[in-house]
Order: structure tokens, then sequence, then C-alpha cells
């Protein structure tokens, strides 16, 4: 029997070596953070070290549908009460053009479509976690009377958003278009050929030149328009050790599921995605042009300064922006300070209603005056 007592205490000594490992790398993880003066205590405070892309986009809602040239779009027709984490009941309708409602039919509006707005970007522009009607496109119909196409798409990076405005413009006369852009991830996910198991067309540098790579096709497997089947308790290890994260990486275990995680192998630099999208968005026929900078609570710092990796990416975008004389609102101040305030929540994850109405008060100051 003293070979059972060996292995057991071998066993419990082996355990207890793999936690002090994994508090000690989440230790330095967040020592590492604090020193780039950017202090992000997740990795301590929390079990699981890495999130879905979109909890939304991740449940089998029907939500999405394949599109040859993005990737995949809102599907037309879906309609639901959502209650998935962090959504409390928050109703979600697309119509047959695949732009979110804002359920603001009683809204008186201007009948010349020359007045039409359409507003592109990721999730804080489609608006997760609120209501139709909470979404600050809803706010600005209500305020301004004229139809505001809401094409705002989870998880979508701001190149992309910008080439779906480009083929909107094709079929819609739009009079101002405005281009949400999360500093924090967006152009970090146009390097993306696939994010979260959806297909991307990824900005990509070929023989020199910045451009489109083209959508994969549905054949290809571990998306979620053609999955395959999850390591399960992998795929646990995966989000919620960082050490075991590291060792499933160096043997290049595939856990793809319909989650499949890939950067495109010619993938642009950051800094040239960021050139390209607003050339992209510059050379757009619509007579308007507005950008709005989008923001996180966990991006927050002090009332001038993101954090460092946002704030690189805010510095460069807004010297990049006032040199082509393009507009663009940074709301970044004005949600430090009603954040700070605390009498409204402005944030869940996203946008709280609150802080839709903030995003929408800010714009209307631009568009007010058309």
């Amino acid at each position: 029997m003293n070979w059972i007592k060996i292995s057991l205490i071998n066993f419990v000594i082996f355990f207890l070596l793999i936690i002090v490992i994994e508090v000690g790398l989440r230790f330095i993880w967040t020592g590492y953070q604090c020193y780039k003066s950017d202090c992000n205590f997740s990795r301590i405070t929390n079990l699981s070290i890495y999130d879905v892309l979109n909890e939304f986009l991740d449940i089998n809602l029907g939500f999405t549908k394949y599109d040859k040239d993005l990737g995949y779009i809102p599907n037309p027709g879906f309609e639901k009460t959502i209650n998935a984490k962090g959504w409390k009941n928050k109703y979600v309708s697309v119509d047959k053009y695949s732009f979110r409602k804002n359920n603001s039919d009683n809204i008186p509006r201007h009948l010349d479509q020359n007045h039409t707005i359409l507003a592109v970007g990721d999730s804080f522009t489609f608006g997760d976690q609120v209501s139709n009607h909470e979404t600050w496109p809803a706010c600005l119909e209500r305020e301004l009377g004229k139809t505001v196409l809401n094409a705002g798409v989870p998880g979508y990076g701001a190149a992309q958003a910008v080439k779906r405005a480009s083929m909107i413009d094709k079929d819609f006369d739009i009079n101002t278009v405005i281009l949400s852009i999360y500093l924090n991830d967006d152009f970090h996910r146009d390097q993306n050929i696939y994010l979260n198991g959806f297909p991307r067309p990824s900005v990509i540098k070929s023989n020199g030149q910045i451009k489109y790579d083209k959508v994969p096709d549905l054949a290809d497997i571990g998306t979620n328009f053609n999955p395959k089947g999850q390591r399960v308790f992998l795929a646990f290890i995966k989000n919620n050790s960082m050490l075991g994260s590291r060792i499933i990486d160096a043997l290049n275990i595939d856990l793809s599921g319909k989650s499949k995680f890939k950067i495109h192998p010619k993938s642009a630099q950051i800094n040239e995605i960021i050139n390209f999208t607003i050339s992209e968005f510059e050379e757009l026929s619509i007579k308007n042009k507005l950008i709005v900078f989008q923001y996180a609570k966990h991006d927050l710092y002090d009332e001038n300064y993101a954090v460092q990796k946002t704030q690189h990416i805010r510095e460069q975008v807004s010297s990049i922006l006032n040199e082509k004389k393009i507009d663009f609102v940074d709301t970044y101040n004005v949600l430090f300070l009603n954040d700070k305030k605390g009498l409204k929540k402005v944030w869940y994850s996203h946008h709280s209603p609150f802080g839709n109405e903030i995003v929408c008060s800010q714009l209307l100051k631009f568009l007010a005056q058309d």
C-alpha cells in the first residue's frame, strides 16, 4: 500500500505546485500591467482569463447569417427577447435589410430620404445589452426626426464596418455616415481571418498593397457556420488557466469547435489598418462623414488619458483625422465624468441606456446643425 500513499502524496504536491505556478503567473501578469501604467486586476479577481468575443453571438439564437463579402451579418427578420448573461430580457429585432430596428415608428421624420443617417460599427453601435429603443442610433432618430439606419454588428472590426457602409451606400440614399470605433479592439479584429468562429474580410498586406482579403467560404470547419466537436475539458482549461493555456498553445492543440480563431498570415500591421480604414472611410461617396470614439469602462485611466493601449491608438487616429479634416467625436471625457459622478450606471460591459444617451447627446452637437 506504500505505493498508493506515495502516489497520493506526489499527486497532492503536483496539484499544489500547479496552483502556486498559476497564482504566480497571474500576479506576474498583473504586476506587468501596472508597470505599464495600465493596472488590470481581472486575472486576480476572476477565475476566467479569456472571454468569448461576445456571448450574444456565441449562443445559438439564429442572430447571424453568412455573408460572402462581410463574413456575417444580422439575420433579416430576427426577433427575440434576449436573456443571455448581461442582457436582462432585452428586445432585439432586425429588419429585412439586416439593420437593427429603432422601435421609433411613431416618431415624425423628414420625408426626404436625403436626410437618412447611416450608423456603422460594432456592438457599441448595434447596442449590445440594451433594447432596440435604448441604442444611440435610436436616440438620434428620435431627437433629429431623421431616419437612422443602425448597421452596427457585434464583433465587427473598424475596416469591416467601413466595408459594410460602402455596400449599403450603393443601395440607399445616405446623407450622413457615422463610423463608431471601439479603439481598444476594432483595428485588431481586422487582422483576423476568423474570430470567435466568424469568418471575416481581414485587412492584409500583399505585394506592398493594403487591401481586404476575401472572406473564407462555408466549407471551412471550426466556425459558427460549420462547427466541429469541441474538446470541452481542454477548452475549460484554456479559458481558466494561464499555465494550461500556455501548454495548449505550445502543443498547438485545436480547440475550435465553433470558435475558430486565426490571425491572417498576411495581416497588415495595426498602424497600416488604421490608415487603410480612414482612407476607405474618406473615399465613401456619402456627403457628411463623422467618426465617434467608443470606450468600455476598463479603458478609463483619468479624465484626459485612457489606458496605454487605447491611448496610443486614440492619439494616432485623432492625428490622422485632424490632418484629413474629418470630424470626430471623442466621448472619453464625458463618459469618464459621468461614471465618476456615479449618479447613473454608464456601462454594463457595453453602454447602458444612459451611456448610449451620453453618446447620443455628443453626436447631436454635430448633427443638429445639418
